[in-house]
């Protein structure tokens, strides 16, 4: 009994710092990729240095994985939570799997 309890606390706290985590990815990336979409502006119009752009572009690419990650370790936390309660069913596992993307 006990052991549920923390089982469940700890997915609970993996789960909501992943999902806080992402939440402040998911901006700096927008915000990245509103930056980039300039940067490529400027380039076209020879204002800025090809390799600006591509060193703001890998950064972007780099906040995108880091986000994918994040999704997953959500997913993960609450299957985890499911399976600790003891209510995990492979018909709530397939809709966590295939919920967010």
């Amino acid at each position: 009994r006990q052991e549920t309890t923390i089982g469940m606390e700890l997915a609970t706290h993996r789960w909501h710092s992943a999902e806080g985590q992402l939440g402040l990815i998911r901006a700096s990336a927008e915000a990245k990729a509103r930056a980039v979409d300039a940067q490529v502006e400027l380039h076209e119009a020879g204002r800025l240095p090809l390799s600006t752009l591509l060193a703001d572009e890998n950064e972007l690419l780099a906040l995108k994985i880091r986000s994918a990650g994040l999704r997953n370790e959500v997913r993960l936390a609450r299957i985890e939570f499911h399976k600790s309660a003891g209510t995990l069913t492979p018909a709530l596992a397939l809709e966590i799997v295939e919920g967010e993307r």
